[in-house]
């Protein structure tokens, strides 16, 4: 998997893709369309962490990719984080990266769907329409999640957020 860029009407927009062999020659497929603005897909719980919104992961999951989803999915969106939330966690990621080496299999089973390129268009449109409702979850539950985390924190420790 990876980020794919397309000018459409003078606008970027991103995709995830997925490229897989299909006999002799090398295919691409989109996975899921990100629209102009990627970083909708990212949630912020509180202090420096953030995760990939669940609605994305489960659709490009339902597709079948190779390889794990929600570890390449972080990759592909992390220029997309707040920076503030980049650079804290820079050196988390680089050590994290370091020890896990991860193969990415893809056998004649994994990438056999992946030809079925009718198939995989229908999916990857029904993916698609959930693409509005995953953007206003996104934003209830960034907020809500926001207010959540910094009332448990509260309890516990007052000044957690006070920086």
């Amino acid at each position: 998997m990876y980020l794919a860029i397309q000018r459409i009407g003078g606008a970027r927009h991103y995709f995830i893709r997925e490229s897989y062999p299909e006999g002799a020659d090398m295919r691409s497929r989109d996975l899921f369309d990100l629209g102009t603005r990627p970083g909708r897909y990212i949630v912020y719980p509180g202090g420096n962490a953030y995760y990939i919104h669940e609605a994305l992961e489960d659709a490009v999951r339902a597709l079948k990719p190779v390889g794990p989803v929600y570890e390449r999915l972080e990759e592909i969106l992390w220029e997309f984080v707040r920076p503030d939330i980049r650079h804290a966690l820079r050196g988390f990621r680089s050590r994290e990266r370091a020890h896990r080496r991860e193969p990415e299999t893809a056998g004649a089973a994994d990438t056999a769907g992946a030809a079925d390129t009718a198939g995989a268009a229908e999916t990857a449109g029904a993916a698609n329409t959930a693409a509005a409702d995953i953007d206003s979850a996104c934003a209830a539950e960034a907020d809500g999640a926001d207010a959540k985390v910094r009332e448990r924190a509260g309890a516990a420790s007052p000044h957690i957020f006070d920086r």
